[in-house]
């Protein structure tokens, strides 16, 4: 008998890409926090609804997972293009992401 197993699992977050959100998150905040000391809350704001859906794609990842975040952060950077490079961050690649950015 050839019974098929369907998992109702969801698709689990690629470890590499799960590490980068929680990098991006933990420097979001930092940031957050230096724009408070300087008065800035509409940037503020507008940091925090770029990042504040990231929890949930930590915990429950979809496929399309990665390009929302990068959508959400190249409109964020476009508007403050002075702030940190979250693009770059997310788009290295493993290693040099660990060489530059993996010690946390």
């Amino acid at each position: 008998m050839n019974m098929k197993v369907e998992s109702d699992s969801p698709p689990t977050i690629p470890e590499g890409i799960h590490q980068k959100l929680c990098y991006l998150l933990h420097r979001s905040l930092v940031e957050i926090r230096m724009l408070a000391w300087k008065g800035e809350s509409a940037h503020i704001a507008d940091l925090a609804d770029t990042f504040e859906f990231v929890p949930s794609l930590l915990t429950q990842w979809r496929p399309e997972g990665y390009e929302t975040v990068r959508e959400a952060i190249a409109l964020h950077q476009k508007k403050y293009p002075h702030g940190f490079d979250y693009c770059t961050a997310l788009d290295m690649d493993g290693h040099e992401f660990a060489a530059v950015l993996g010690r946390f």
